[in-house]
């Protein structure tokens, strides 16, 4: 059934009801709560956010992660590129879903209603709040 109604979404159906659209600011304020001197970069003037479930019911058939990873040619840089483009197709495209990066890693970043920011490593499909892991000390986003 999850399947199902994913594929409705992504092919025929309007944005689910649960979504809440919001401003940009909204967005933004979330994101320098946890980020303050991150450098970040939104593109619409309105987003969604969606239940973080909606977000792993999506991880859970996208197959971003399955990829092999290759130093220097397909690394997290270009894991991050690509669960970001598999992101932006309709209704998944409206959501507060971005890239970001650290001094040495990149990854995804996703605002969710009620929760707030969350990471998402697109090489293993874990998301997760953000914690003190300099691995994930963000630096600059782009949503």
């Amino acid at each position: 059934m999850c399947i199902q109604k994913i594929f409705n979404w992504l092919f025929s159906e309007p944005i689910p009801d649960e979504w809440q659209k919001v401003d940009y600011t909204v967005i933004l304020e979330k994101l320098l709560e946890v980020y303050p001197f991150a450098k970040i970069y939104l593109s619409d003037r309105y987003y969604y956010t969606c239940p973080r479930l909606d977000v792993a019911a999506f991880l859970a058939i996208d197959d971003t992660d399955k990829a092999h990873y290759v130093s220097e040619f397909h690394d997290c840089d270009d894991f991050s590129f690509r669960l970001m483009g598999q992101f932006s197709v309709k209704p998944y495209s409206g959501l507060a879903f971005g890239i970001a990066w650290s001094r040495t890693h990149a990854y995804n970043i996703v605002v969710v209603t009620n929760e707030g920011v969350f990471i998402v490593e697109p090489q293993t499909d874990k998301t997760f709040k953000p914690n003190s892991d300099l691995a994930y000390k963000t630096e600059l986003i782009i949503i």
